[in-house]
């Protein structure tokens, strides 16, 4: 059955397609798309005025873009943890929201926080021995909060020591544990309410409460007290941290419970419903509106308790929109020391930070360079696909964001995956390796076989072997031979459905290389691609020479490629109808020649290079001047989230936007 995503909160950001020779260009893209409306640094200038939080009492108030207020708490008589939550009220319901706020929750010992954002290394910096919940401001969350470890050693200790524990572990936990700050002063709460994307009015429930030494450390509550812990309503339970109890204290990563969700739920407080992949089954539709994300998880659960090393394929095949698909661990267990939400002491300039720890985080735009299909993304492709090699057993996210930057349609996709497990060291029998579109097997004509893993042991992640007439990493395109003739010869010709490709091979002699070959392509009808390698299949990302990505090539054109960049060999041509801009089938020839025909203009693929980057840099130019109002519209629109993110997306020449 269908399943249509529900909107969220969630930000994209500008996305532009650069070829790896053009690394510059994208330097200065970057610099652009992680800056700010003002081009100095945003300093929260420390107030003298406070007003009185008291612990317990729910405080409402609202405050003007780019102002801060800061609030007093009494946490002398708390032993436990000092628990600071805000709710953003104003917003209301996210699905109706057209603008919200952007705040930014902030706490200090005696002192009042302070944050300032500086363009130059496009980061954040923030006062000595501050507390923030940065994940929260980053995706621009209605929700955010704080956690402050109170316990004192012996309380830790005891807690990290169960009974059980060898005799001397509280004795060397108590050696490394730092007391907390025993000074009486009160904490300073700061809100601040960021004026760099929006400009919008905050309005605020800000709460601080202290639990109890034994009880479980504070989970979230993004749906508010009323509702509970991790949503409340059966969606999921509070649970301590895994290594709570590991005989050491951490007073950060650890003083923040962790939300276990129930089936069908997700993120951080188990407030985002997810669909269900079961991992081998057909695949599920999916319409995501322009935009928006749509989510799911999939479980890999071991066949028997062998351990077997296993492989997991998640595949998407889009009809419209500009989605993206991204694959990403519950538990947090794939994310580096650079993601966020970690629960880390944060270095920020001369100053530094600590972020709220959280776990369960659903894939965002920030995951974009870690655990999304950038490839398939960045080439315009209608099949997206994550292989997983050497999967982990338990629980992944998987998520498509509909990119909505260029075309601003109704995404409509298909999301499976795939779990395969490899043969044991003893007996075990392995199961069948995992391929890209299963190397064309189940095509009506079959255009490969998916090739075992090669060792005993290894996961099952297996090699397409294209069938004769097929080739490509996924056997996804029919392959012809042709020859470079003098006088110009009848060539390959053929149709291309939306999405399909095909490629060419042909081989260069000295005699060839020496005088120069012309490519004469003619087609009628879709978006064709055309690309050049020498000794491998081209792709978008890779080829040695694109020749044409524009939706308005001409019906006849011909392309010179000079002795200077010849060498006797193997080359490919491909072509592929690229289904994004347009959509229809393309017919087409494909013919070579070593001599010129008068009647054309010629122009070399090195000098095509050169006038990509001139025109690139142009574009830049272009980008430079309108991303800040486009990103001041993305934000105003979803909550993008803030940080440095790799995002690409297509050249301005290879079409027309519907």
């Amino acid at each position: 059955a269908g399943i249509t995503s529900r909107r969220t909160t969630r930000g994209s950001r500008a996305m532009l397609s650069l070829r790896g020779g053009l690394a510059p260009l994208l330097v200065l893209l970057l610099a652009c798309t992680r800056g700010v409306a003002d081009t100095t640094a945003l300093e929260t200038p420390a107030p003298t005025a406070l007003e009185t939080l008291a612990l317990g009492a729910v405080e409402t108030s609202s405050i003007e873009a780019d102002d801060q207020v800061n609030y007093s708490v009494d946490a002398s008589s708390c032993d436990g943890y000092l628990h600071v939550e805000l709710w953003d009220t104003g917003r209301g319901d996210a699905d109706a929201a057209e603008a919200m706020a952007d705040p930014m929750l902030m706490v200090r010992r005696d002192d009042p926080p302070w944050a300032s954002y500086e363009p130059d290394n496009n980061d954040w910096r923030f006062s000595d021995e501050t507390y923030v919940d940065l994940e929260g401001y980053r995706l621009i969350r209605a929700y955010h909060r704080v956690v402050v470890d109170m316990r004192s050693c012996a309380d830790a200790c005891a807690r990290a020591c169960p009974t059980g524990s060898s005799a001397n572990c509280q004795a060397l936990c108590l050696v490394d544990c730092e007391e907390p700050d025993s000074d009486d002063e009160p904490f300073i709460i700061g809100i601040k309410n960021v004026r760099v994307w929006v400009d919008e009015t905050l309005t605020f429930e800000l709460l601080a409460t202290c639990v109890s030494e034994d009880d479980i450390p504070p989970c979230p509550r993004p749906l508010g007290v009323e509702i509970g812990d991790c949503g409340g309503q059966g969606q999921g339970s509070c649970v301590a941290p895994a290594a709570l109890e590991d005989g050491a204290v951490d007073r950060l990563a650890l003083a923040s419970g962790v939300c276990a969700c129930a089936e069908g739920w997700g993120d951080v407080g188990c407030d985002e419903p997810l669909a269900e992949l079961v991992a081998n089954d057909p695949p599920v539709s999916v319409t995501v509106p322009a935009g928006e994300w749509a989510y799911f998880y999939v479980d890999v659960a071991a066949p028997d308790a062998s351990d077997r090393a296993a492989a997991m394929l998640v595949e998407m095949r889009r009809d419209g929109g500009d989605p993206v698909l991204f694959v990403k661990r519950v538990d947090g267990s794939d994310v580096d020391d650079a993601g966020s939400g970690g629960g880390s002491w944060r270095a920020e300039g001369a100053d530094a930070a600590w972020e709220t720890p959280s776990t369960g985080t659903t894939p965002w735009v920030g995951d974009y360079a870690n655990f999304a299909d950038a490839d398939g993304f960045r080439s315009r492709l209608n099949y997206h696909y994550l292989m997983l090699a050497n999967a982990q057993l338990g629980r992944y996210y998987v998520a498509v964001f509909n990119n909505d930057v260029y075309l601003t349609e109704t995404a409509r996709v298909t999301v499976n995956a795939k779990v395969a497990f490899g043969a044991g060291l003893e007996d075990s029998e392995g199961d069948p390796p995992l391929c890209p579109m299963a190397c064309g097997a189940d095509a009506a004509t079959p255009r490969g076989s998916c090739l075992d893993a090669p060792a005993v042991g290894a996961a099952p992640v297996g090699t397409c072997d294209c069938a004769s007439g097929f080739a490509g990493v996924a056997c996804e395109g029919t392959l012809a031979t042709t020859s470079v003739s003098k006088s110009g010869g009848a060539g390959v010709s053929g149709t291309l459905a939306p999405g399909d490709w095909a490629y060419v091979e042909f081989d260069v002699d000295a005699d060839a290389a020496n005088a120069g070959v012309v490519l004469e392509f003619v087609h009628a009808g879709g978006h064709p691609v055309l690309l050049l390698s020498r000794g491998e299949i081209p792709d978008l990302l890779t080829a040695h020479f694109i020749l044409s990505t524009t939706q308005r090539l001409e019906r006849r054109a011909q392309f010179k490629i000079g002795a200077r960049d010849l060498v006797p060999g193997t080359y490919y041509v491909a072509v592929h109808n690229m289904n994004y801009y347009a959509d229809g089938t393309c017919e087409y020839t494909v013919r070579l020649q070593s001599s010129l025909v008068d009647e054309y203009a010629m122009t070399s693929p090195g000098f095509m290079t050169v006038v990509l980057v001139v025109i690139m840099g142009m574009f830049v130019c272009m980008v430079l001047s309108v991303c800040r109002r486009l990103f001041a519209r993305a934000m105003r629109r979803r909550g993008g989230g803030f940080g440095g993110v790799l995002f690409v997306g297509r050249d301005e020449d290879w079409g027309t936007s519907p």
